[in-house]
């Protein structure tokens, strides 16, 4: 099996400047008294309170559209939030959000059936740094999920475009859904939008995902 080639040509940081995100070019959408994003020593802390269903805070910012790209981040999950069946942090990328569930990470697109679908099937650790990886080919119309550390997709959905109508910008999207049994903070750093050349090959998606656990971890006794 041949491993796909992505070669960045060209990146955004995303997280530019400690402070409100206002400070990395991210626009207000929504406000919530009881929610604060904050970025400090270059992470990203999402405070998400329990407001009802999507009624958090949200933010977006617009980016330079590209048919071939790459959204990336690591992520580290408050421990209370991978005990709870919940949705707090919603991240949209063009047409396409997701979620990180108690049970791993899901993808909703609306105009799709079914609209939620499953791109990780294994949970992300709590309190520990792990690599999210979001790669599309517009032209092709392919997107490919990668969770942890991996090389191979955990997920390789075709027949999808990042955006159903072509644009010269990109939205992209951070916002707490709200839907919590207790309040939860997450962390996000390295997070980048990029342009990226795409040479083709046989890659098939993982039949199952590993993303690496200390002994500390809760599945561990």
């Amino acid at each position: 099996m041949l491993a796909i080639m992505l070669v960045l040509a060209t990146s955004i940081s995303l997280i530019e400047a400690d402070g409100p995100l206002e400070a990395s070019g991210w626009v207000l959408e929504r406000t919530q008294p009881s929610d604060a994003f904050i970025v400090k020593n270059g992470i990203l802390e999402l405070g998400c309170s329990k407001t009802g269903v999507n009624k958090g805070l949200s933010y977006f910012r617009e980016v330079p559209f590209c048919m071939r790209g790459e959204y990336s981040f690591e992520i580290r999950l408050d421990p209370a939030a991978v005990k709870q069946n919940r949705i707090n942090l919603w991240l949209t990328v063009g047409d396409i959000s997701f979620v990180f569930r108690k049970d791993g990470v899901q993808r909703y697109i609306p105009a799709l059936e079914p609209r939620w679908q499953n791109v990780c099937a294994r949970r992300y650790p709590a309190n520990q740094w792990a690599r999210f990886r979001l790669v599309w080919n517009g032209d092709q119309k392919i997107v490919k999920w990668y969770c942890g550390d991996m090389r191979i997709p955990a997920k390789i959905e075709k027949g999808i475009s990042i955006c159903s109508v072509p644009q010269t910008e990109l939205r992209l999207g951070i916002r707490n859904y709200g839907l919590l049994e207790s309040d939860i903070t997450d962390y996000i750093r390295d997070l980048r939008y990029a342009e990226i050349t795409w040479n083709e090959s046989a890659e098939r998606e993982r039949d199952s995902v590993l993303v690496f656990r200390g002994l500390m971890d809760e599945e561990f006794p």
